[in-house]
């Protein structure tokens, strides 16, 4: 497993932020806090039915889902998270995320392993 902090830029309907975000391979989804979402003016669907989300020491339910546009090195990639209340982080990407773009952390050096920039531009969503 591994963790990494990293400012990304993110875009939404309102305006685009730079946002400190977690990147979790032991976080299965993506999850963003609802007042990041109000802010950059996300788009978010309800859930047919809420889903429970099992956390480290509990579970909590969540409804919404938010739509998210992220730029990486030069690349605009999309991700589909979670809007949960009470998260700590503004925003997490979970493993979903980081396997489809093949996006790799090294803890150690605080560092994303990205996938050539031509290659990572193929991938859009």
């Amino acid at each position: 497993m591994g963790v990494i902090r990293k400012s990304l830029q993110l875009v939404g309907r309102r305006k685009k932020a730079d946002v400190e975000c977690l990147l979790d391979t032991g976080a299965s989804s993506s999850f963003i806090r609802p007042d990041l979402v109000r802010a950059l003016g996300l788009s978010t669907a309800d859930l047919p039915k809420p889903a429970r989300i099992q956390l480290g020491k509990g579970s909590t339910q969540v409804s919404q889902i938010a739509a998210i546009t992220i730029r990486l090195n030069g690349a605009t990639l999309a991700d589909t998270a979670y809007v949960m209340p009470g998260l700590t982080e503004e925003y997490v990407l979970g493993a979903e995320f980081l396997q489809r773009y093949d996006i790799r952390l090294d803890p150690k050096r605080h560092r994303l392993l990205l996938p050539p920039k031509r290659r990572l531009s193929l991938i859009l969503v």
